[in-house]
């Protein structure tokens, strides 16, 4: 899991501006993670060092809990307030102008999703989480229209960016073959557990996150953190569970946690109750929504394992969040998922229910092979940071602002 492979080493001496669009800083989801992760790492390992301006809307600046000190510059705009990833013209164009504001030397996002113009001759730096919209955009875009905007998007960030990053090698090789780009303009940078999660357990709190979230006290959880979007794959994940016998002394709870609050997600969600319903589990299963960190870190300690069946994944969070924690992980052997897991995790066939019901019944049922996973796990998320991918950031970026 060599991450920091491609990144160009080079050092500039003088002091940089480096403008950081932050609109996503209050997504619950992966994106959101990442850029307040990032962010704080930067302006811990960078701030000093470097004038770092963080660039937002207003709605995000007003709701946002930014580090103090941050330079935080807000686009202020007369539109109404649109969704991040599909921005009204007026918005586009306060955001254009902040960035102009800035004057910065080299500008970065966080997501590909959030981009926008910037002036030129800026060099631009943008995150792209995986290939996955170029791959499969039926997954994600309902009808021609959004589909087009997409791709006028991403060709703006195909010609407008000076390097690509990713959060894995797995997602670096297949953007820069999605996009056409050389492999020395993506780079992988990788990612890390924040600070909150860890294995130290406290059984009193651990029986009141229980209780306030209405899991059984006594089950044994299958925990899964995501989404609901179709490459999540969970239609199969619920008919593999179907096929795990309940043992009366060990019972299994399958605990779904995320965000699931969206006109898309409700959707998702009412069609997973029925299906659950036809297969016989709906009592077998708890929604417990977004749930914050001090909870998450808690599911995380007290389940029996972590399960992610997706189709794909840019790099899988929850992974080295359950690993930090010592939960044994579950993954599909597709996209970056054993990239990341690596030996501290077993793997199944996403397409395959009866391999994902073994794969899961043994990490319930056999307590040796899970303690060893847990020290597997811990181990491997412990060699990962947010101030490493920080520091590989700043590299990436110099090499943006440094002549070929």
């Amino acid at each position: 899991m060599d991450w920091a492979a491609g990144t160009r080493l080079i050092r500039r001496a003088e002091r940089m501006r480096i403008g950081i669009d932050v609109s996503h800083w209050n997504d619950t989801r992966g994106f959101g993670r990442f850029t307040r992760e990032l962010v704080r790492a930067f302006m811990s390992v960078y701030g000093r060092d470097h004038q770092v301006l963080l660039v937002c809307d207003a709605r995000t600046a007003n709701r946002g809990e930014f580090p103090e000190g941050v330079d935080l510059r807000v686009a202020r705009s007369s539109a109404r307030p649109s969704s991040t990833a599909c921005r009204s013209p007026l918005e586009l164009v306060a955001l254009w102008r902040e960035a102009a504001r800035c004057r910065a030397d080299v500008f970065f996002f966080p997501s590909a999703s959030a981009f926008y113009p910037v002036p030129c001759p800026t060099p631009v730096v943008v995150t792209i989480h995986d290939a996955m919209t170029e791959e499969h955009p039926e997954w994600f875009f309902p009808d021609a229209r959004s589909r087009v905007f997409w791709r006028i998007k991403m060709w703006m960030v195909k010609h407008r960016s000076r390097i690509i990053v990713t959060p894995s090698q797995d997602a670096c090789r297949r953007v820069a073959e999605a996009f056409g780009r050389p492999l020395d303009d993506v780079v992988c940078i990788g990612e890390a557990p924040a600070d909150c999660f860890g294995a130290v357990r406290e059984a009193r709190v651990e029986t009141a996150v229980r209780e306030r979230r209405g899991i059984p006290i006594l089950a044994r959880l299958i925990l899964y953190v995501g989404g609901l979007d179709h490459h999540k794959n969970l239609p199969m994940l619920l008919r593999a569970l179907a096929r795990i016998s309940v043992d009366p002394r060990t019972p299994w709870q399958l605990v779904l946690v995320g965000e699931h609050r969206s006109r898309a997600a409700q959707v998702a969600k009412r069609k997973l109750g029925q299906f659950a319903a036809e297969l016989e589990i709906t009592e077998r299963i708890t929604w417990t929504g977004w749930v914050p960190d001090e909870e998450l870190a808690v599911l995380y300690r007290t389940s029996a394992l972590l399960v992610l069946p997706s189709h794909d994944e840019g790099f899988g969070l929850p992974v080295v969040e359950a690993m930090a924690c010592g939960l044994p992980t579950a993954v599909s052997s597709r996209g970056s998922l054993p990239e990341v897991a690596g030996d501290a995790g077993l793997s199944f066939d996403p397409e395959d229910p009866q391999d994902i019901a073994d794969v899961v019944t043994r990490l319930l049922t056999d307590d040796d092979l899970r303690n060893e996973l847990s020290r597997r796990g811990v181990a491997r998320a412990g060699s990962l940071s947010w101030a490493s991918t920080a520091r590989r950031l700043m590299a990436t970026l110099e090499a943006a602002v440094t002549p070929p």
